[in-house]
């Protein structure tokens, strides 16, 4: 009964915005006050506003001609050579989240600053799930202070993570 009525209810619905590709793994990113690139991903380096951690291997689709030289390769998606790379912890920090053009906007998901291969490893939903936690605490901190995102101090971000039970290293 219930699928009838949902069903129905999107008889006459259009489609508003539509991606040039199926499964499109990237997207836009915007450019923050820090941009992941694919040697910190490499490196596993740490950060000390970092706010999402991930221990997956970078997962990207090269196309074409993309992935012949050997920082792809270090890179590629096929389990053989990414074995590597399971189990490494790799953290986003904060800063990745904030717009470096415009002060009051953050910015969650896959269009956080970070390079192309850098996202493969972050773009998961578990891990996207834990950008979005922190850039929603990230607005409302900054709301409640009456500072720009920008201006918020990334330890009392952390603290407050913690506090509602994000899992960060330290």
């Amino acid at each position: 009964m219930l699928y009838h009525l949902c069903f129905r209810s999107f008889l006459r619905s259009r489609a508003a915005l539509r991606s040039c590709a199926l499964w499109a793994n990237s997207s836009r990113q915007i450019v923050g006050l820090y941009t992941l690139s694919d040697d910190d991903v490499y490196a596993c380096r740490e950060f000390p506003d970092a706010i999402a951690f991930s221990a997956y291997p970078v997962d990207v689709h090269e196309a074409g001609n993309q992935g012949q030289n050997d920082a792809s390769r270090r890179f590629a998606s096929h389990a053989e050579e990414n074995r590597h790379y399971w189990g490494k912890i790799r953290s986003l920090p904060y800063r990745c989240l904030v717009n470096a053009q415009v002060g009051n906007l953050l910015t969650v998901g896959r269009c956080t600053s970070v390079s192309y291969r850098a996202q493969g490893a972050f773009r998961t939903a578990p891990i996207v799930g834990a950008i979005g936690h922190a850039g929603g605490l990230a607005a409302a901190l900054s709301a409640k202070a009456g500072i720009a995102p920008r201006d918020l101090d990334p330890n009392l971000l952390r603290e407050t993570l913690r506090a509602d039970g994000a899992y960060l290293l330290d």
